[in-house]
């Protein structure tokens, strides 16, 4: 079913290419809307890291024989991933021409692959990253994802808001990323933690912790 859900987010960037993608015909200022903040293309990015949940929570033999080779997904992550960071850099976009038919169409799913195999070697004890402790990377992590939902409006709020003064573009990346994370803070403590609790409750089991890890793992 992820698989499958990842060829529908490839195959709509695909098709909606055609006429959203191009300057010379297409219609390129609708890229964004119908492209790059569309749910139904964008949502394929998350399925790799929901595979590594899965597994990491629900198949404990499995995941197990994954964790022993960290160092293997950890040298895998990096290439990988700097693979896929180099047309992030230099084919996703091109002058006179539009947006690239390949970044589109396949790279949000590849770079979205590429960090989830880099999380894989984070949660594996045989991998140096997983040994590596970075003060207030916790936080960041627990509010990232309402981070993410809230930056963007944020983010044309203020630049809205900041417009007479004309803020230089440092100035104004700094304001959105500050403010960006407070609001992920809020609504993570506010929204997300009480329906997590919520969860908790009604589903206590589909989380093991990790003091009950080494038991299921046993049995």
């Amino acid at each position: 079913m992820l698989l499958a859900l990842l060829a529908l987010g490839i195959v709509a960037r695909g098709v909606l290419w055609q006429d959203y993608g191009r300057e010379a015909g297409g219609q390129i200022n609708s890229y964004p809307p119908n492209i790059d903040y569309a749910t139904l293309r964008r949502f394929d990015e998350f399925l790799p890291g929901v595979a590594v949940a899965m597994v990491k929570n629900f198949n404990a033999p499995l995941w197990a024989r994954i964790a022993q080779h960290g160092q293997r997904w950890l040298a895998a992550g990096v290439l990988a991933t700097l693979v896929m960071l180099t047309p992030v850099v230099n084919a996703y976009y091109f002058d006179d021409y539009g947006y690239g038919f390949f970044m589109t169409t396949f790279g949000y799913s590849l770079v979205a692959c590429a960090f989830a195999v880099l999380v894989v070697a984070a949660l594996s004890p045989a991998s140096m990253l997983y040994r590596v402790r970075i003060p207030g990377a916790y936080q960041l992590a627990l509010w990232s994802y309402s981070t993410y939902l809230s930056h963007k409006a944020v983010g044309f709020i203020l630049q809205r808001q900041l417009q007479p003064i004309e803020p230089s573009s440092l100035g104004l990346l700094v304001a959105v990323t500050i403010t960006s994370v407070a609001v992920g803070w809020l609504l993570y403590q506010f929204v997300e933690t009480p329906f997590m609790a919520i969860r908790n409750r009604r589903f206590p089991t589909s989380f093991a912790s990790d003091a009950q890890r080494p038991k299921l793992v046993a049995s």
